[in-house]
């Protein structure tokens, strides 16, 4: 996994809502289209400012999940397509998606806040979300993201 993680300052982060979570990083030079696994998804709207994100951390300041704040229409609809899924938590008007084997109760909002980018869905009707790494996670993360509970893609135009 280490070398997925490379270059992270360079590179959109992807979460897949399917079944497991599946996560993955590609270029910031992919604009409303994206391959996830040679499967294609493209840009629920087009809107590239959809979220505000933030990293949720546990009790030792690792990072366990991202808190999602809806802003766009399409990410309010992501939100409510989602919110059943074993790894999502929602509250009032944000939801949770976790990096662990279930849901934290001690994890905390960090509050530093990054937007997310475009919300992706395929004719499946399942659904994507892209992050601009850089801005949402640090160096300390990439480990904590190697090993999260997920299932790595390959991201590609």
């Amino acid at each position: 996994m280490g070398e997925r993680m490379s270059n992270l300052a360079e590179q959109l982060f992807v979460m897949v809502f399917q079944r497991e979570l599946s996560i993955g990083l590609g270029s910031k030079e992919l604009e409303d289209s994206i391959r996830i696994d040679d499967v294609y998804f493209r840009s629920s709207g087009d809107n590239h400012l959809t979220t505000f994100c933030d990293r949720l951390l546990d009790s030792s300041g690792r990072l366990v999940g991202v808190n999602i704040t809806p802003i766009s229409a399409c990410a309010e609809a992501l939100m409510r397509t989602v919110k059943t899924l074993r790894y999502v938590t929602v509250d009032s008007s944000a939801f949770q998606v976790w990096f662990t084997e279930a849901p934290l109760r001690d994890a905390e909002n960090n509050g530093e806040q990054a937007f997310g980018g475009y919300v992706f869905s395929n004719d499946s009707g399942e659904f994507a979300l892209s992050i601009d790494a850089d801005f949402l996670f640090t160096s300390v993360d990439e480990a904590r993201l190697s090993v999260a509970h997920a299932r790595w893609v390959v991201i590609s135009a």
